[in-house]
């Protein structure tokens, strides 16, 4: 059976937590469910930095399932101007389908009279206009973070009542955390369902070293973030552990100076990687210190999917699956990750002890995962 995924956003070089979400549960339907996808790519209209790379590593990904529309010139201007006008009568909001590429609709119909698809899930709220038309086909928004009121989050914020129109378009929504999936709850009577995103153990092993390891794209958040950490945290951690090092990777890195702080000797900022692996098995401990930003926790996610031991700033894992369950270790202040700390290094009984309870979660959170999907897709 023939699922349609729409997005604005690529799926490679998988260098962001949207992309990577997208990616991962497209992997998920067709691996796991067995269905066969086709991604629509929606191609902007003006030149962004790396797009053409980006759209060839992801024309090889996906060979023939790969459809591409470059919506016309106007429709990029018409969106600009738009945002403009109705952000500045509405107070700083902008109507839900002020960034709508014009003619997709007509595009997504042509491709189901092609391929006669079981389901049509477009990712964002913004692009729910597509759904209005479509009949005798599943219609499903993939929404991925929740944008009423996000002045502080977004570029593009609405108001819940824009929001909920959005919304009433699809048949199901699907969303990535409890939280949001409660808040769309109140918006539609439509089903909101959570689906996080799907995430695989990978059994690595333990590297028995004083690393700790942070991996992240950019986004301002994961930057504040760590920059709390380095000024206001990582003295406090260097002058109790001799030895430690703080390894940084990721787009991250790109945004990130060694040469602007006095810790440098204990910092590495070693940039992207082609095999993420790489990069994990630098260390067993990873930290989380991100405590502002939407959505999907996707680096809480990640590092326990290596079988790492996790040390969160609370926010970082809030609205994740059975949180109560989640093998993270919370701390906001440097005594909380001194006292973690000085309990994890050297005690190779506790670090394997966390690996095995990161493998526990990911199978019940796999399931649920599974579950869930065949509830919205049925």
């Amino acid at each position: 059976m023939n699922i349609l995924v729409v997005s604005d956003v690529p799926t490679h070089q998988t260098t962001s937590g949207n992309r990577a979400c997208i990616l991962s549960y497209t992997e998920f339907l067709k691996n796991e469910l067995g269905y066969n996808v086709h991604f629509l790519y929606i191609k902007n209209t003006y030149k962004r930095r790396d797009d053409e790379n980006d759209l060839e590593i992801t024309k090889k990904y996906w060979g023939n399932s790969l459809h591409v529309y470059k919506p016309p010139v106007y429709s990029y201007y018409r969106r600009v101007i738009m945002k403009r006008i109705n952000s500045y009568i509405n107070n700083g909001h902008v109507n839900v389908d002020d960034n709508y590429p014009d003619g997709l609709g007509k595009e997504i119909y042509k491709l189901n009279e092609l391929y006669n698809f079981k389901a049509i899930i477009v990712n964002y709220i913004w692009l729910s206009k597509a759904l209005v038309k479509l009949k005798n086909v599943k219609k499903i928004i993939y929404t991925h973070d929740v944008f009423s009121y996000s002045f502080k989050d977004f570029f593009y914020t609405t108001t819940p009542t824009q929001e909920a129109k959005a919304l009433d378009r699809a048949d199901v929504i699907l969303s990535i955390q409890d939280n949001e999936t409660s808040f769309f709850r109140y918006l539609t009577k439509k089903k909101v369902i959570s689906v996080y995103s799907p995430i695989y153990f990978n059994d690595l092993p333990l590297a028995l070293n004083k690393n700790i390891l942070f991996f992240s794209g950019y986004n301002k958040y994961n930057i504040e973030g760590i920059n709390y950490f380095i000024d206001k945290i990582f003295p406090d951690i260097i002058k109790k552990f001799k030895g430690i090092k703080l390894l940084i990777g990721g787009g991250i890195c790109d945004y990130l100076s060694e040469t602007n702080n006095e810790f440098n000797n204990n910092i590495e900022l070693l940039g992207r990687f082609e095999d993420i692996k790489e990069f994990y098995n630098k260390g067993d401990i990873v930290i989380n210190p991100v405590f502002n930003g939407s959505g999907l926790k996707i680096k809480s996610l990640e590092a326990i999917s290596y079988g790492k031991t996790l040390i969160s700033h609370p926010h970082s894992v809030e609205g994740i699956y059975c949180s109560n369950l989640h093998p993270a270790l919370i701390a906001k202040s440097p005594s909380d990750y001194i006292k973690h700390l000085s309990i994890l290094f050297d005690n190779n009984e506790l670090l394997s002890q966390n690996k095995e309870l990161a493998r526990e979660y990911l199978f019940k959170y796999s399931l649920t995962i599974k579950n869930n999907f065949l509830e919205a897709l049925n």
